[in-house]
Parts: structure tokens; C-alpha cells; sequence
């Protein structure tokens, strides 16, 4: 796995991808091609792509189809459009139906299409960063509920002035249940506690 950010760039014109190389420096961004809607869904899947570039009109299902099927398989990945497709409609379309964060058009210069680059590389780390805590959230929700159903009456404990507080009544039962478990003596010992 690459250290350096993947770019999908799908075009069925070996010049518009010849041209993102050429804006892409391989020493920032670790670029990988598709020339069909399909090739490009199986990159997706296959590979840790971070932003996806797109051209509007290719061979077989358009460009549309993969920025939507990324947006709805693949939230995380940023997408761009880059076409010679000038009509409006279409761009509205990758708009509300892909969510693009960009939309290009042909011929883009190479500072332009960098800080296109650059600037959904970060949309990407945040929307990552995002489903990480949101995994994290889920993970401990998870977690909590499990031990609530291992030691029923262990939750729900209260926020203090000086922590966590588990109701006497709560306490007590636990005590009993746990008293021959590493915790019987530190919950023994809060029940003493005046």
C-alpha cells in the first residue's frame, strides 16, 4: 500500500490522461487510470483511492454512473469531474446525483487541476477522519451495550463533580454478582465507602 494519496483518473483519451500525469506529480500523488465506466468500478474496489477524476463521456456506462456509484459505495472518495462536455445539464446532474466537488473543464491548466487535487485530498482526509470517529462511536456503543448485558445494572452510570457514579442499589447487586471476580473487592470497598 502506497504512502502517497491514489488518484483515479478515468478517460478514455490517452492524452487527458497523459496531461494528468504530467500535472500529477508521481512524487505527491500516485496516479492509476481507467479508460471505461467498468474498469474504473472495479479500481474502487480494488484499490485505496482517495479522489476520483472523471471525464462525463466514455465508452459504455458515462462517467455519471461511476461518480454516483463511488458516492453511494465509496462516500470517502473525493470526486472531481474533468470534461470537454460543455452542457450545463451535465454538470448539474454530477452535481446533485455524484456530488461532485469540482467540476472541470477541458483543457484545464495544470495548477488548476493540482489545486483541485489538493483541495479534495482534504475534503477526503476529513470525510475519512469523520468515519473514523463515527467507526469509533459505534465501536464503544457496541462495547457499552455488551457489557450492560453481560452485568445487568452496571449501567447506567452518572457524571459527577467527581466522576462516574453508580447508584447504591446498582452497586450493591453488582458487589453480589462480582464478589468472586477481581472487581468484588474494589466494588466492596466503594460500598464501604461513606
Amino acid at each position: 500500500m502506497s504512502a502517497l494519496p491514489t488518484v483515479l483518473v478515468v478517460d478514455a483519451d490517452p492524452a487527458a490522461r497523459k496531461a494528468a500525469a504530467a500535472a500529477l506529480p508521481s512524487e505527491r500523488y500516485r496516479l492509476i487510470y481507467a479508460g471505461s465506466a467498468d474498469a474504473a468500478l472495479r479500481l474502487l474496489v480494488a484499490e485505496p483511492v482517495s479522489v476520483l477524476i472523471a471525464e462525463l463521456v466514455l465508452p459504455g456506462p458515462g462517467g455519471l454512473s461511476v461518480l454516483a456509484e463511488a458516492r453511494r459505495t465509496r462516500p470517502e472518495v473525493a470526486r472531481v469531474v474533468l470534461t470537454a462536455a460543455a452542457e450545463l445539464t451535465a454538470a448539474v446532474q454530477a452535481i446533485n446525483e455524484a456530488e461532485v466537488l469540482r467540476f472541470l473543464r477541458k483543457p484545464v491548466d495544470p495548477a488548476g487541476l493540482r489545486a483541485a487535487v489538493d483541495d479534495a485530498l482534504g475534503w477526503a482526509e476529513s470525510a475519512n477522519a469523520a468515519a473514523r470517529r463515527r467507526d469509533a462511536s459505534q465501536k464503544r456503543r457496541l462495547e457499552i451495550d455488551a457489557l450492560a448485558s453481560a452485568h445487568p445494572g452496571l449501567l447506567p452510570a452518572a457524571a459527577g463533580p467527581d466522576g462516574y457514579a453508580i447508584p447504591p442499589h446498582r452497586l450493591a447487586s453488582l458487589a453480589e454478582r462480582l464478589a468472586a471476580t477481581p472487581l468484588g473487592p474494589v466494588l466492596a470497598a466503594a460500598r464501604a465507602k461513606p
